[in-house]
């Protein structure tokens, strides 16, 4: 049976994107953590907007 040889996500993102310091790779990057960023602030505000109706309910 023939063997599939494993890349790890650095080689894959080297390889399709860019290395590190290009500026297609930084562009990939500074996207990435914005995504990242967002995603984690959405999902802050909803957290808030429950705890909110909760609140609004117990009155």
């Amino acid at each position: 049976m023939k063997q599939f040889k494993t890349y790890s996500l650095t080689e894959i993102t080297d390889k399709y994107i860019g290395k590190p310091g290009t500026p297609r790779r930084k562009a990939f990057d500074n996207q990435l953590r914005l995504d990242m960023l967002i995603d984690a602030l959405q999902a802050k505000i909803n957290f808030s907007v429950e705890l909110l109706n909760r609140k609004v309910k117990l009155t």
